[in-house]
This record gives C-alpha cells, sequence and structure tokens, in this order.
C-alpha cells in the first residue's frame, strides 16, 4: 500500500489518499475553491504547482480530482479530464484536444447534455508545452480565451521559458506556486500516518518520543524536504531488520535512477557541471565556489543557475541567511534524490553514501557494533554497509552531529573519551557561533560541514547561538578540553538569552561538581539560580553548631 502512494499516487483509493495526505489542505481548499467558483460564475483562475520530482504534486492533485467530483456542478456544470502523468502521445494541439476528450469524467452521453467548463488536470505541463511548440501552444491560448471552457490545473517540475518569458504564449496565464519543501515537524505528521496506516503502532507511539526526533532532524537533511523522500525512508524506519532496511532503502532508491539518468542526460554542459558540484558538495554553494568547482566564468554561471532555477537549484533559505550580506547568495540542489543516482553508480556494489548516511544518523555505534556481532544472518550487502556505517560513527562529527541534534541536557556525553578532533572540530563551531552571536554574521558558521550547518539551523529556530555555544563547550570540556572550555561555557552564559540561563546553569553546574569544582558549581548554580543561594545560606545558619571544648563560638 505505502509503496503505490510513493510512486503512483494516482492508482491508490481515495481513502488511502485521505488518510496520507498532509500540510498542503490549504493549498487543496484553494484550487477547489476556484474550480467551484469557475462552474457558477465563468471566471477562470489556472493554477500552476511546480516542485522537483517528489514534492507531492501528483498526490495533491489526486486530492483536487477527489474532491472535485464532490461539488454539486460535477456532471452538470463542469466535468473533469485528468490526462496521463507522462504525455509522450501529447505531441500537437490536435492531440491534447483528443486526449482531454478521452478523459472526460463523467463520460459524454447522449442523454445528458455536456457540461460548459471542462478542468483539466495536466502533470508535466513544461512538457506538453515543449512538445506542442510555438503553433500549438498559440491555439490552445486562444481555445482558452475565446470560448473559457477549459480551466488548468497543471503542475510542473520547473519554470521553463515557455512560462516564465514574455516572448511565449502562457506567460502570466497561472496562479504559480512553488510547493514548498516540507519542515522536520510536518515530515514527523507524515511518517506518522505512513506508520498507522501500515498498522504499525510501535513506529507511531516511538515518532513522538524526543530522543526519536532529534535522529529523524539527523535523518532530515537526507530527504531535502520532499515527501517522496520522507516516504521511501519511512520503508527503512519501519523494516524489522537492518539488512532488510538497507535492502528496502537501496530497492527504492534504484528505482529512481532511470528518470534522473534521463534528466541529467537532458542539461547542457554546464547546467550538468553545476548540479555535479552541488551533489558532491551536498551543501549550498556562492556563485564563486561554483565558479571555482566548475571552472564556469561567473557571468556564464549567473546565466546557467537562472536556467537551472527552480527544477535544479534554488537559494538557499533558513535563519542563517538573515546573517548574511545580501549581496550572496547560496544555491543549493532542489532535487535531493539525484545524488542517489550518482551514488549508486559510483558505489560499483559497494555501501552507498545516502544509506550510510541513513544508518549512522537513526543508530548508534553500540547498536550498529552490536547487530553486526549477533546477526549471523546478515547479507554480504547488509554486513558491508553496517560495517562501513559502525566505523564511520566513531567519526568526531558524526558523534558532534548526534549530540547537537539530542541537545546535552541529558548529560549524555559524561564519561567520554578524550578525543583532539573532538575539541578541535568544537572549537570551530564555537567561535563560529560566537561570530554570529557578537557580530550577526553567520558567514563563518556556513563555511562548516553542510551538516554541522543543517543541525545547528534546526536548533536555531528557537534557540539562541549563546546556548548552542554552551552545548559545545561543554562537550570539548567533557572530551579532553580542559577547565578553559568550562569558563567558555560560563562567559557564553551571560550572552544566552534570560529564559535560557538557568538550564545552561544548570547544565554547567552539573558539569562543575562531577569534574570536583564544588565551589564554582556552587557559584554557577547561584548567580543563576539566586534562590539556590538562599537555601543554602538558609540550610548553613540551622545546622547544628558544634559543641565541646574544642568549638569555637
Amino acid at each position: 500500500m505505502t509503496s503505490r502512494v510513493v510512486f503512483t499516487p494516482s492508482i491508490s483509493d481515495e481513502e488511502t489518499l485521505r488518510r496520507l495526505f498532509v500540510v498542503r489542505e490549504s493549498l487543496l481548499d484553494l484550487v477547489v475553491a476556484r474550480v467551484d467558483d469557475a462552474a457558477k460564475t465563468g471566471r477562470l483562475s489556472n493554477t500552476l504547482f511546480v516542485g522537483p520530482r517528489g514534492a507531492g504534486k501528483t498526490f495533491l492533485v489526486s486530492m483536487i480530482n477527489h474532491e472535485a467530483k464532490r461539488l454539486p456542478g460535477f456532471g452538470k456544470t463542469f466535468d473533469i479530464a485528468w490526462l496521463d502523468e507522462d504525455p509522450w502521445g501529447i505531441t500537437s494541439y490536435a492531440a491534447l484536444v483528443q486526449a482531454i476528450r478521452s478523459r472526460r469524467e463523467p463520460a459524454p452521453s447522449a442523454s445528458v447534455p455536456q457540461p460548459p467548463l471542462t478542468v483539466v488536470i495536466v502533470e508535466n505541463f513544461d512538457r506538453i508545452l515543449s512538445n506542442l511548440g510555438p503553433d500549438g501552444q498559440r491555439q490552445l491560448r486562444a481555445r482558452i480565451e475565446q470560448h473559457a471552457d477549459l480551466l488548468l490545473v497543471a503542475t510542473s517540475t520547473r519554470l521553463t521559458k515557455y512560462l516564465r518569458e514574455q516572448a511565449h504564449p502562457f506567460y502570466g496565464s497561472f496562479d504559480t506556486i512553488e510547493l514548498e519543501p516540507f519542515s522536520l515537524d510536518e515530515a514527523i505528521v507524515m511518517l506518522k500516518r505512513i506508520a498507522e496506516a501500515d498498522e504499525d503502532e510501535d513506529l507511531a507511539h516511538r515518532l513522538e518520543l524526543p530522543a526519536i526526533r532529534a535522529r529523524i532532524s539527523a535523518i532530515s537533511r537526507l530527504a531535502g524536504g520532499q515527501p517522496r523522500m520522507w516516504a521511501i525512508l519511512a520503508a527503512g524506519l519501519k523494516a524489522d531488520r537492518v539488512d532488510e532496511m538497507i535492502d528496502l532503502l537501496i530497492e527504492r532508491f534504484d528505482t529512481l535512477t532511470p528518470y534522473y539518468q534521463e534528466q541529467l542526460d537532458r542539461l547542457s554542459p554546464n547546467e550538468l557541471k553545476v548540479v555535479v558540484a552541488l551533489i558532491e558538495a551536498d551543501g549550498a554553494m556562492t556563485v564563486s565556489q561554483l565558479s571555482e568547482a566548475t571552472g564556469i566564468e561567473r557571468r556564464s554561471l549567473a546565466k546557467t543557475l537562472h536556467i537551472l532555477r527552480p527544477g535544479w537549484v534554488v537559494p538557499r533559505e533558513g535563519p542563517l541567511m538573515a546573517f548574511v550580506d545580501k549581496r550572496t547568495t547560496f544555491y543549493q540542489l532542489t532535487e535531493p534524490l539525484a545524488r542517489v543516482v550518482l551514488q549508486i553508480k559510483a558505489s560499483r556494489g559497494g555501501p552507498i553514501r545516502l544509506a550510510l548516511d541513513f544508518l549512522t544518523a537513526w543508530f548508534d555505534k553500540e547498536e550498529l557494533e552490536r547487530t553486526l556481532a549477533s546477526d549471523e544472518s546478515l547479507t554480504h550487502l547488509g554486513r558491508a554497509h553496517l560495517a562501513a556505517a559502525a566505523l564511520e560513527s566513531s567519526a568526531p562529527i558524526r558523534k558532534i552531529i548526534r549530540d547537537l541534534a539530542e541537545g546535552l541536557t541529558d548529560g549524555a556525553l559524561m564519561g567520554a573519551e578524550p578525543s583532539e578532533s573532538t575539541v578541535k572540530t568544537c572549537e570551530e563551531i564555537f567561535d563560529a557561533l560566537g561570530v554570529l552571536s557578537e557580530r550577526g554574521d553567520a558567514s563563518q558558521l556556513l563555511a562548516l560541514s553542510p551538516a554541522i550547518v543543517d543541525t545547528l539551523e534546526a536548533r536555531l529556530d528557537d534557540q539562541s547561538p549563546a546556548l548552542l555555544q554552551v552545548e559545545v563547550a561543554l562537550m570539548a570540556a567533557r572530551c579532553g578540553g580542559g577547565k578553559e572550555w568550562i569558563k567558555r561555557a560560563m562567559r557564553a552564559i551571560r550572552r544566552a538569552r534570560p529564559d535560557e540561563q538557568r538550564i545552561v546553569g544548570l547544565m554547567l553546574g552539573a558539569i562543575q561538581f562531577q569534574v570536583g569544582e564544588y565551589n564554582a558549581a556552587l557559584a554557577t548554580l547561584s548567580e543563576v539560580f539566586p534562590e539556590f543561594e538562599r537555601l543554602t545560606r538558609a540550610n548553613h545558619a540551622s545546622a547544628p553548631k558544634p559543641s565541646g571544648p574544642n568549638s569555637r563560638s
């Protein structure tokens, strides 16, 4: 059931679609209201949804199809023609008209007059416009304007020149809506719906746990916010065995390969260089960085980026971009799924990068090693992925990312082994957060590992840079950085927001107690908890006084 919804929502039953439909209810209501208004008044407002493959376009128009059929005018004042998702046979205006006629619902009947309006649901509209050519486009535009008998609800992976340039017939003909990637909270809602639809109560419950939320946050950068990628990863989350999870992920990834190979083949040499550079960087890049990585001169690169937007690349967004020079734009890949194609081809039968990223985000090192040692039925591919993931989990950056995602309030790093590499990475993060906190400049932070940047940015939505500085300083102290890091944490506390100072003070006081700095711990706790100091004095005053010949008054 889930795989059907993942890859071909149009063939899934209405009940299943309704159970899994999340986030985009407002867009559904908007378009259905436009259909209702057009059927009643004749006012046409064509809608175009733009988003990369896997953004949920087919799912959305499937729901529009079902909801529009519930309107009282269906079959009377309007009918619906939902064209094939892959419009290979529509190569001319005449072929398009024939496709609309053959797809009408309700089907034309001699006893019932044909409704005056047809709502045409048309996917991959950019490809249809390309197939129609200038003459066919003009004929379709004239038909809509002169007869007002077609209302278009269209989707496209990108805004091609036929839609964005004034010289072409369909320029300005649509209300264009770009489908935004899912946020972490929205993705969790989707995962819960999938678990509930599959009657997986255990996974549905686990998705509500804070620790699981942190792990999903670490996975979120793999999905890029695209619903299809989340649905694919959901198959991995619900697998009973680790090697079953790996097999599921690779199988689902492999089904995407032919499409993306075809799409990559369509790119010009410069366009392909930009896409490959972004895939290899696994993060956002400035124009200067892209120019250096691709060897493309900046003026030519600007034109290439314009062509690639928004189908392949988009400007990076998020809280950090408010702290970047407005003249600098960071570009990132719109199509996170495209990475899989290159990774599968490059793996040559070995571990796939994205599958390793998933395993190291979802499991800790101990879980991976335990499964590797105890499960004798692992496949060769499963064992190779587990071994590689267990090795990667030992890397300091993986531990840092995990603990930054989960937060350190649970004392997760107490007793951590000394690690010069961890302390060095912590220093880079601490300094970058300091520049953001003190000068409001995120450029140094954005130069860090994309995985670290994404993890920090997810927490900066509702926490100050100073709070994260405290956590990073305590991480360094626990990994052998010395008492100097305790002092850095204390300085950072004073820059934290008032509502954060108590929690970070409690964290720091606990660490000071555990490293034997009792007086310093009491001072820290007294500074952030004035009532703690009063209670300590009161307890001291009420304590029994020593007596006897050696006592002092």
